[in-house]
């Protein structure tokens, strides 16, 4: 039954990232901002090391007893790409950080994943 969790898990992934690549690339080309291939890739690089620098920056304020806001995370995260990436639009780097974020296991895909896992782990004393 694990194995089945996971494989579908998985799949889903596999169709809703190019899914949500879709999304994202429609939404810019209805606000009128168009983006090249070149661009994207270090947008989607900038992000990625943004996050996790804000994954690790959260991970510190836990462990010294500092309660973390969900949204202060993801402000820090977009600090870092606008200060890594002047002529990026807050709003473009938004998207694509909210658009990132399941793809790197973060966000909502977060908890879908811990729910699955939730559900797989057997019940202690049964």
């Amino acid at each position: 039954m694990d194995v089945l969790i996971d494989e579908a898990v998985k799949f889903a992934f596999v169709l809703l990232t190019p899914l949500a690549l879709a999304v994202l690339y429609k939404g810019f080309a209805k606000l009128g901002l168009q983006i090249d291939a070149e661009k994207q890739g270090k947008i989607e690089a900038a992000v990625r090391i943004a996050v996790a620098e804000a994954e690790e920056w959260a991970s510190r304020q836990i462990k010294a007893r500092i309660k973390v806001n969900p949204r202060d995370k993801f402000e820090r995260a977009l600090e870092t790409v606008i200060v890594k990436l002047p002529n990026v639009d807050p709003n473009e780097a938004t998207t694509i950080i909210h658009a990132m974020l399941p793809q790197m296991g973060l966000g909502a895909a977060a908890g879908a994943r811990a729910l699955g896992e939730a559900v797989r782990t057997p019940k202690r004393g049964k």
